[in-house]
């Protein structure tokens, strides 16, 4: 069972880095390449490279039935990664998503 809990929480780090990676990047190019932006996708790359190896050694000591060392990375520091990627990509979201009212007359409103 810690096994398997082991690699569901490196799974799910692993999938949220990768998918705030992806919304980081396209961030980085819509919005003229800014460089606090350009930094946190950088973040997010680091934690998905860093999960990427730690998955698939809990992985292969899974399939192998090896003991799996969940306190070699803390069960603290890897929810506080999920909560940052996490977060990162709903804020990347929140800043790159569109205004989906239609256009009054081809020229948007200035809310000035």
């Amino acid at each position: 069972m810690k096994e398997l809990l082991a690699i569901i929480i490196y799974f799910s780090i692993f999938f949220s880095s990768l998918v705030g990676s992806i919304l980081y990047i396209y961030a980085y190019f819509k919005m003229k390449k800014s460089k606090i932006i350009g930094a946190l996708s950088l973040l997010l790359i680091a934690i998905f490279i860093d999960n990427l190896f730690w998955l698939s050694m809990e992985f292969y000591r899974f399939i192998n039935g090896g003991y799996i060392n969940i306190l070699i990375q803390p069960l603290v520091l890897a929810i506080i990664k999920s909560i940052l990627a996490v977060g990162l990509t709903y804020f990347v979201w929140i800043s790159v998503r569109t205004d989906k009212k239609p256009l009054k007359n081809g020229i948007p409103k200035n809310n000035c």
